[in-house]
């Protein structure tokens, strides 16, 4: 996934700043750092984005829980993360009709014969 996106964003970056803010994007963490902090107890407290709707703003987790939250967001090896529905699905009825077609050759017919 992440090379696909290296891909539109090589595509699209005319300039520095949009190659700044295309690696920034890559490169950012799963949680903010600025949301964590640490207990005196060696307790991990998370702050939420927006308060839940009983009003909690902060999670505290010990540091196995936090890591296990952590492993949960990995997907598992060999996980396709890419999946595609509607008309360009694999079992679409009309998909090889969608299907993107070879590029034909450009050259003249009489490009590269002798004379």
């Amino acid at each position: 996934m992440a090379s696909a996106y290296m891909q539109q964003c090589a595509v699209a970056l005319t300039s520095a700043s949009d190659s700044n803010a295309c690696a920034a994007t890559l490169t950012r963490p799963a949680i903010a750092n600025e949301r964590l902090k640490r207990t005196g107890a060696g307790h991990i407290v998370l702050q939420l984005k927006s308060p839940w709707r009983d009003g909690t703003t902060h999670i505290v987790m010990s540091p196995l829980q936090f890591m296990q939250r952590l492993a949960a967001l990995v997907p598992r090896p060999r996980l396709h993360l890419i999946r595609f529905h509607g008309a360009r699905q694999v079992t679409g009825p009309d998909r090889c009709e969608r299907a993107p077609q070879p590029l034909t050759d450009l050259r003249s017919p009489h490009a590269g014969r002798a004379s």
